[in-house]
């Protein structure tokens, strides 16, 4: 087995609001709430953020990594 961090961008994300959050939303407070959605800029470009994830997996499914060169191909 091998260990590692899986690292990968994405744009999503989620807020839990406090209770003064809540009530400035006109929401009752205590019950918990949370915003999910994606995060993007004032032109509507998403914003990538990136997360690690950390895995362990079998040795066997490991590749070599490949040249520069064939990694950038399509």
């Amino acid at each position: 087995m091998v260990a590692g961090v899986l690292l990968a961008p994405h744009s999503r994300v989620r807020v839990e609001l406090t209770d003064d959050q809540a009530v400035e939303l006109g929401l009752p407070p205590g019950v918990g709430y949370r915003v999910t959605g994606a995060l993007s800029d004032q032109t509507g470009t998403a914003v990538e953020l990136m997360t690690t994830t950390p895995m362990t997996v079998p040795a066997r499914w490991l590749h070599p990594p490949r040249p520069d060169s064939e990694a950038e191909r399509p």
